[in-house]
């Protein structure tokens, strides 16, 4: 039967050694050593602890004298064994392991010293400090090349992760601060800045109540000159024509309508094929203004004419000529959607149908600023449930 046992003589430490398990669990001393039961304690010897080269305490109240080869454990242990001691860094530094990073990315030292802008004996400082602290050799060195060793392709890709993590953090609080302050600026055509972009406004300022926006309601044309040249962050207008230097994303496409007296259309009438409007008394916007261009194209694909009998720069003119009876005007849904006016009536325009790209521009190659970024964003959404209307 296990018993809990107790060494009494002196016990040297190449003695301890010999301790063997016997068939029944208990310890076998070696010859010459005593063990004895102690009367204040009637336990099980714990016959599942490895045996080791020495007899120590793992537990921080155990109080033990191994001076002297003798070993006196505490009223309340048995035997316990020591764990290995496990070296810690403390002390890694990111310079030592960005320069580990660029030899070994860069295949040598003389290339990573001149990526990283240091000379050559800092970066093998910064390397021999670094294996030093680790207590392994990372990297091989030979008179014509460096290679990683094992410890070092294993601590190559946990720095690689690590390194990436705290740029990725860096840069994810960059962006939060920049939005807490600042200015973005918003080029539009004016019939956008009526229709969908009012919404995306109204979201970026209440999550953004310190950026300021300023948005510039222009022509097509204006517009994009306008993002090219720097003055404006991102525009939402139609599709570029041969502007090589804008980056552009579709937000949705914009039919047309035509906008009758209500006296001049029968009332039933939903649709109209676009040859039944030839002939017709127009109001138009000006020549070289996007929407002018789109139906004079839609026309001219379909063999007929367009001359229009007014022609005025803003939508909001058109608008109040056709609710005056002076003509019929041709305009994208999203300028007359919103409008609710007795004296016209809006019917669509088939056969072909007359549509307009609309999207985000932005100049090609350059990173949004995080406010643009965001404002870009929250137009896509503001589109994306206007198409599911």
């Amino acid at each position: 039967m296990n018993r809990h046992l107790r060494i009494v003589p002196k016990l040297r430490a190449r003695e301890t050694a010999s301790l063997t398990h016997g068939a029944d669990g208990a310890l076998d001393p070696p010859e010459g050593i005593v063990l004895r039961t102690p009367a204040w304690r009637d336990t099980a010897v714990r016959s599942d602890i490895p045996r080791s080269s020495a007899l120590a305490s793992h537990s921080p109240d155990h109080q033990s004298d191994v001076s002297g080869g003798r070993f006196e454990p505490g009223p309340r242990h048995g035997y316990s064994f020591p764990m290995p001691r496990l070296h810690k860094p403390t002390r890694l530094d990111l310079r030592h392991i960005r320069s580990f990073r660029a030899v070994a990315e860069h295949g040598g030292f003389r290339a990573a010293a001149e990526a990283l802008g240091v000379s050559q004996p800092t970066l093998s400082t910064h390397i021999a400090e670094l294996e030093a602290e680790l207590r392994v050799s990372l990297l091989s060195r030979t008179t014509r090349r460096v290679r990683l060793t094992r410890m070092g392709e294993r601590f190559l890709a946990r720095a690689r992760r690590a390194m990436d993590d705290l740029q990725t953090a860096a840069i994810e609080l960059q962006n939060e601060a920049a939005l807490e302050r600042g200015r973005v600026v918003l080029a539009c055509t004016p019939s956008l800045v009526s229709h969908a972009v009012p919404p995306a406004l109204r979201a970026f300022r209440q999550k953004y109540p310190a950026i300021a926006v300023e948005v510039l309601d222009e022509a097509s044309g204006t517009v994009e000159r306008r993002v090219v040249e720097g003055e404006a962050d991102i525009a939402v207008g139609p599709r570029p024509e041969r502007v090589a230097s804008l980056a552009y994303h579709q937000l949705t496409r914009d039919r047309f309508v035509a906008l009758f007296p209500v006296d001049a259309i029968d009332a039933r009438t939903q649709a109209i094929n676009l040859a039944d409007l030839a002939g017709q008394q127009f109001i138009s916007m000006m020549p070289g203004t996007s929407m002018r261009i789109t139906i004079e194209r839609a026309f001219a694909a379909a063999g007929l004419s367009y001359e229009p009998a007014f022609e005025v720069r803003n939508h909001s003119s058109v608008l109040g000529l056709a609710e005056a009876g002076l003509g019929i005007a041709i305009l994208p849904e999203s300028v007359v959607v919103n409008t609710t006016n007795r004296r016209t009536q809006t019917v669509a325009v088939r056969n072909p149908e007359i549509v307009r790209d609309i999207g985000i521009l932005q100049r090609r190659g350059e990173v949004l600023s995080p406010a643009a970024a965001e404002l870009a964003k929250l137009l896509k959404q503001a589109f994306a449930r206007l198409k599911h209307r």
